[in-house]
């Protein structure tokens, strides 16, 4: 009897030794197969192109271009509706010369109508850092056999601007084109309404039903703004985010109610904004391999704001919707 039950005491003593070997390698298995065969795949993290880039340059439409043949030609109408009326004897050559223009001559309009517009082309609304109102954005570059062309004293050339808030208090701002592509505005001297004939170093307009009547001084950029209501507290605002670095993000404010947009730059953060305004806060990144990514957020602008940028994966086709609406 003693030795059957030490028999079977051995028994199951090389039972649980077999079991604790197979125990341990089916864990050192099992470790193994986490360790080694089930990693996580390895995500990296996309390269974005650098803000200075126009994310949005593929998204530009052409200019209207007009080729002048005949005196009848300088009377015309864009695709966008801007109106254009004038005569050969308005144009001189920009080196000064007082050499006779003769025809042919090219026109170059682009017209910046709408906030999309604006923003694709990368030109806001601000003179010297003041906010601006804006009735739209217009270039006109002239040219004869590749020479630049400007207004001749006394020129009678004129525009109308489609618009559907034809408010009277609107002015005439010039543009300086900046190294960056954006445009600082100028207000125009000497601005008068006019009827008929009148000497155009006074840059005139008039706000009639659905168009602004322009008499400018000087073609290239030109902007019907008015300077935006002060407000009695102005505040700053910073942009900030992780990754990817700011730098590497456009971003645009849009102030809906002002109907007034600027560009946010790290190197000079804007400041003097109106605090309790609404704004429309657009932030784009583009990829290397073009994948489009947005940060879209709006809100009440508050004393001295910090909002960090996240960008989530887009596409051309929602971003492009959603400046649609604006």
């Amino acid at each position: 009897m003693m030795q059957l039950l030490l028999h079977n005491c051995q028994k199951a003593l090389r039972t649980i030794v077999i079991l604790s070997i197979f125990s341990s390698c089916s864990k050192e298995r099992y470790d193994v197969i986490i360790k080694e065969d089930v990693q996580p795949p390895v995500v990296e993290k996309a390269i974005f192109k650098p803000s200075t880039e126009n994310p949005l340059a593929t998204k530009l439409e052409a200019p209207f271009l007009k080729t002048v043949n005949n005196p009848n030609d300088l009377n015309f109408t864009t695709t966008k509706g801007t109106i254009v009326n004038g005569r050969i004897s308005d144009f001189m050559y920009e080196s000064g010369s007082w050499d006779s223009v003769e025809l042919p001559i090219n026109l170059q309009i682009k017209e910046l109508y709408t906030i999309k517009d604006m923003i694709l082309n990368g030109k806001t609304t601000t003179s010297d850092g003041k906010l601006l109102t804006t009735g739209g954005q217009i270039e006109i570059i002239a040219t004869k056999d590749g020479k630049k062309l400007q207004l001749a004293p006394y020129s009678q050339f004129s525009i109308q601007v489609p618009t559907n808030n034809p408010d009277p208090e609107m002015k005439i701002f010039f543009g300086e084109e900046l190294a960056n592509g954006d445009v600082n505005w100028q207000l125009a001297t000497m601005q008068d309404k006019f009827l008929g004939t009148k000497d155009s170093s006074k840059t005139a307009i008039v706000a009639k039903e659905q168009l602004f009547n322009i008499l400018p001084s000087k073609i290239g950029w030109i902007n019907i703004d008015k300077f935006a209501r002060e407000s009695t507290k102005l505040t700053t605002i910073t942009l900030t985010s992780e990754y990817p670095a700011i730098d590497d993000i456009i971003c645009y404010l849009y102030f809906d109610r002002l109907k007034s947009i600027l560009q946010y730059y790290n190197t000079g953060k804007p400041s003097n904004l109106p605090e309790g305004e609404h704004i429309n806060l657009i932030c784009i990144g583009i990829t290397e391999k073009e994948e489009v990514y947005t940060f879209i957020k709006e809100f009440n602008l508050e004393a001295n704001q910090v909002i960090q940028v996240k960008l989530e994966k887009s596409s051309m086709e929602e971003l492009m919707k959603y400046l649609s609406g604006l």
